[in-house]
């Protein structure tokens, strides 16, 4: 096999391994020779361009000591050339991505594997000082905003061949390698912007009455920041104090002036902008995923701070012509451009899109425009979150929660045919070591990341077993059970302290997290939480079953038992239940909606066993409850997750009408006014969060009957009742690279259309799940 670098050092200035924040240029020019292919890796992250044009954003996401290669073919050379490498060593602590030393390791080969350039002997390199260092956080979650301040020269230096770069040359030195692994994951398009209209311009006023916004990322030290005392620009002082007054909407804007611009649906990428600076330039863009204005605003109301993040970017430009792009992806639907002084002419306002491009080869067209519009806003919100690690969230967080991908694993399966992603994600999760950022046998709640306050979530290890396992159902994966098997096995050591006399897990350490309700109040999580040991008895199972250890299956199912015994009151089952004071266990008559979908879809509870409790579930709670006069004293579900299991629930007892009447209940307002699937059942958070994007699937077994698709036995998996009739369809579903399935509907009758190598089954699926 040959090697991924032949000759490439890892590199980086030793005078400033330990800096936060720092931005590097690495330069290097080469005539014209077609075929030729750049290969890299590196830490923190990487743009790049060649002769000003943006080529790539990297590298994928791995574990610890674990880089992952990008190999990206040369093309649209001139005859001479400039290739640029803008490299950012954040060293500090992020949900993003493992805190480690930076590095950049690069090399140019011909068309024949010949290596033309290489990092540690060409690559000139240059400290970035157009980007400030010194600057506020991005979020809690993320590493750094960003600001900047540029002159024409240096923007065209980075664009043409042969130009000096005015900024400080840098020695580099040679660091300690990994292990390179291949990227693994499609490469994202990144050839043209997509551009934003505009909407709106007009004046603005800075009110000092008005409260500047303030953060914990503003003040979390262990994570890594700058104190405000040093920030070189604070735009969050003077942006949470503007007031804006609708005017002229131009593109020719001056002091004290904006312009509002806008796509139909939320995206996620590197915000473009083009400029005609006139005069010396402040301006910022500022952005936001949805409208929140109030009702006496004129303005559309963008919060940079709504998602607890800073979604600002700042530009100081002397006179010239400007086309940029942010280095980190945000993500937007609307951006406003405010000049706080100076003389501009807004060009262009959009962002190149970062995302999965093969999520556009699951394609459908509905008689009902609502479950096309939820369907597209599914693939949008899957697409942005699929790039390189499945992510909760395009925005805020970046991260790869556990859990999350429980969901969107088979979202990624139905979008793109494949599970490439889910699979670099597995495969970070496999290759974990545990370096004392969590207790001992623990397996971090997302990764690759360094938390800062050793946080942990209990219950995510637990979907990460069932996850394994509904993965294994639909892919042969040979090394991935025994890669996993020592940590999960860790995992279930560190619960059995915590178990009592009959095997419930009580009284956990960590953040015990059930959902976002009432559900998850410190009052229903304490002492037993039954959510959790539902979720427990059925990774224990797997394992069971994975590893072929019949006493855990045994285990899970006298678990079940003790749950119907403890738990349920003859109406409801309890969220939890408390210790006397005889030492007694006692139901703490606390009970929430997300409590009754765990117990059924987690098949503690049976419908046949349990007549009204179900009844009640399918005629009295859901999404068109009034809490307060219906049942007021069971508290009601979110999005994340019981509406979800709630669906699934549905799904599992062929009740298809009823669960797509929900699911435009839930989604329709979310896909009409941002094209995309949110967090929670408002515009609190994030409004593109990818486990949501899995109502895909739901549909799909609704108006098909499809429940389960598996590249491992190349078949389409039929629930056991019969799929919801509709006014017609017309589906085409990815089965890999280059095989489909296309299904339709008319006048209620199906119609499959399968690759020869595939076919129809009415075999239950994994866990009927």
């Amino acid at each position: 096999m040959e090697p991924f670098f032949k000759k490439a050092q890892q590199i980086y200035p030793s005078s400033l391994a330990n800096a936060m924040n720092v931005s590097l240029f690495f330069v290097q020019d080469f005539p014209r020779n077609e075929g030729a292919v750049l290969y890299l890796t590196g830490v923190s992250d990487y743009q790049v361009f060649l002769n000003g044009r943006l080529l790539a954003y990297g590298p994928a996401r791995a574990a610890y000591r674990t880089y992952r290669v990008d190999c990206l073919s040369l093309q649209g050379q001139a005859d001479e050339n400039r290739l640029v490498i803008e490299l950012s060593g954040y060293n500090c602590k992020s949900y993003t991505r493992v805190n480690e030393s930076p590095f950049l390791v690069a090399e140019i080969r011909d068309a024949h594997g010949e290596v033309l350039f290489y990092s540690g002997r060409d690559f000139s390199c240059f400290r970035n000082l157009s980007r400030l260092q010194k600057v506020v956080r991005f979020s809690y979650q993320r590493e750094f905003s960003e600001s900047y301040r540029l002159d024409e020269r240096l923007y065209l230096a980075l664009r043409l061949p042969n130009q000096a770069v005015l900024l400080p040359e840098v020695e580099v030195e040679s660091v300690p390698h990994g292990t390179f692994l291949p990227r693994g994951v499609e490469n994202p398009s990144l050839m043209s912007p997509l551009l934003f209209l505009q909407l709106e311009g007009g004046y603005f006023a800075v009110d000092p009455s008005l409260k500047v916004y303030d953060d914990r990322y503003m003040h979390a030290d262990f994570l890594g920041i700058f104190p405000s005392a040093e920030w070189e620009i604070d735009p969050n002082r003077f942006i949470s104090q503007l007031v804006y007054e609708l005017g002229e909407s131009k593109r020719h804007l001056k002091t004290g002036e904006f312009a509002t611009f806008a796509y139909k649906v939320s995206k996620t990428g590197f915000l473009y902008s083009r400029f005609r600076v006139m005069a010396s330039t402040r301006l910022y863009l500022v952005f936001d995923e949805i409208d929140s204005r109030e009702t006496t605003e004129r303005t559309i109301g963008i919060r940079f701070y709504r998602n607890t993040t800073h979604n600002i970017v700042s530009y100081e430009l002397a006179p010239g012509d400007y086309s940029l792009n942010s280095f980190e992806p945000y993500t937007a639907k609307y951006i406003r451009v405010i000049v706080e002084k100076g003389d501009v002419l807004v060009k262009g306002i959009g962002l190149y899109p970062f995302e999965n491009p093969l999520a556009y080869r699951f394609r459908f067209s509905f008689s009902d425009p609502r479950i096309n519009a939820i369907l597209e806003a599914g693939r949008n919100t899957f697409a942005q979150n699929a790039v390189d690690i499945l992510t909760d969230c395009p925005s805020r967080e970046r991260a790869g929660w556990l859990c999350d991908t429980y969901f969107s694993g088979p979202a990624e399966m139905l979008y793109t045919g494949e599970n490439r992603v889910e699979r670099a994600f597995l495969e970070n999760y496999a290759r974990y070591v545990n370096r004392g950022d969590q207790p001992e046998k623990m397996i971090p709640m997302c990764y690759p990341c360094d938390f800062g306050d050793c946080g942990y979530i209990p219950n995510w290890p637990m979907f990460y077993i069932l996850e394994i396992e509904r993965y294994l159902s639909r892919h042969e994966a040979a090394t991935l059970l025994p890669d996993a098997k020592n940590q999960l096995f860790d995992f279930l050591a560190w619960c059995e302290r915590f178990e009592n006399d009959e095997h419930l897990l009580e009284n956990l350490e960590g953040t015990v997290f059930v959902e976002w309700s009432h559900a998850n109040d410190a009052e229903s999580v304490c002492g037993v939480n039954f959510p959790t040991n539902m979720l427990y008895s059925e990774a224990l199972r797997a394992m069971g079953e994975m590893y072929g250890r019949k006493d855990l299956v045994l285990r899970a199912r006298e678990i079940k038992e003790v749950i119907r015994k403890e738990a349920f009151d003859g109406h409801f089952f309890n969220d939890n239940a408390l210790r006397d004071n005889k030492g007694k266990l006692r139901r703490s008559g606390r009970t929430s909606e997300t409590t009754q979908y765990y117990a059924f879809y987690f098949d503690v509870a049976a419908p046949e066993d349990y007549p009204a409790l179900y009844a009640c579930l399918l005629e009295k709670l859901g999404p068109k409850r009034d809490a307060m006069t219906t049942l007021p004293n069971v508290f009601p579900s979110n999005m994340f997750i019981g509406d979800y299991l709630r669906l699934l629930f549905l799904l599992k007892q062929g009740r298809f009408a009823q669960a797509a009447e929900e699911s435009v209940d839930y989604f329709a307002k979310m896909a009409s006014r941002t094209g995309t699937l949110w967090e929670f059942d408002s515009t609190y958070a994030s409004l593109t969060h990818c486990f949501a994007s899995s109502i895909a699937n739901i549909l799909l077994e609704v108006y098909t009957g499809i429940a389960w698709i598996s590249q491992k036995d190349k078949t389409l998996y039929l629930s056991p009742y019969p799929p919801m009739s509709t006014s017609g369809f017309s589906l085409e579903i990815p089965l890999g690279d280059k095989e489909k399935a296309t299904i339709t509907s008319h006048a209620g009758k199906l119609g499959f259309v399968l690759p020869e190598s595939w076919q129809l089954s009415k075999r239950a699926s994994v866990g009927d799940n």
